[in-house]
């Protein structure tokens, strides 16, 4: 009897992208970052995420011209957290008062919620910040603009694979990779090259969703594709 030998072909590029407009608008290049511990994979179909280097970060403040309230908001030494979102984040007075009285509901650049900083006292959650009251009490309504600028472009920026647990920003898609890459300890990779946006088409059987991906987390991501123009079927 003749041997038998079962051989896997690599998958390719036309098997996950069903339909791309234009390929030099569409796709960018990447650098995945080191592995921490272990090689860091990324294959044909991976979902990625970006991580920003502390330069390509800026925060700045504005408060409401009508606040009665005459406090300021001073951010902390270091203004965000790596889960910070590019935008304006709202910081609206909701219980009125000074300091360990007053309270204020912080809104991401999306709308959600992110929590409620008491003032005088630190907020930590994507953005850092501690809101001090002045001689006049804040009243509900009061409100300070946290604006976020992300270089997009600054070349310490990294990509790793998406997270849908991720607390560190990981959890907001980036793109998709088009290659299969390795990164080894210590040591980025600069070959990556990515769907970044539409018009495209992927097809949903060759995304390489993370294992033990949950229905709702599948549906948010391919909600977060289809803002970037690219639609999974």
């Amino acid at each position: 009897m003749l041997p038998h030998y079962k051989v896997t072909a690599e998958k390719r590029m036309s098997q996950l992208v069903k339909y791309e407009m234009e390929p030099s608008f569409t796709r960018e290049t990447f650098t995945l970052k080191a592995g921490e511990g272990s090689v860091r994979k990324a294959l044909l179909g991976t979902l990625l995420a970006m991580t920003y280097g502390a330069g390509a970060v800026s925060a700045s403040v504005t408060a409401a011209e009508r606040n009665t309230g005459d406090g300021a908001l001073q951010f902390a030494s270091s203004s965000h957290t790596s889960a910070v979102q590019h935008g304006d984040y709202t910081v609206v007075c909701s219980v009125e008062g000074g300091d360990g009285v007053a309270q204020f509901q912080i809104e991401d650049p999306a709308g959600r919620d992110v929590g409620i900083a008491t003032a005088g006292a630190p907020f930590g959650k994507q953005i850092k910040f501690t809101i001090s009251a002045g001689t006049a009490d804040f009243v509900v309504g009061d409100s300070f603009v946290v604006s976020v600028s992300k270089d997009i472009g600054d070349p310490t920026n990294k990509v790793v694979p998406w997270d849908p647990e991720g607390a560190d920003g990981t959890d907001r898609i980036w793109g998709v990779s088009l290659v299969k890459i390795h990164a080894p300890v210590d040591q980025d990779s600069p070959d990556g090259l990515a769907m970044r946006r539409g018009p495209t088409i992927l097809y949903s059987g060759q995304i390489e969703w993370p294992e033990q991906i949950s229905v709702a987390q599948k549906t948010d991501a391919i909600t977060q594709l289809e803002a970037m123009g690219i639609l999974v079927r």
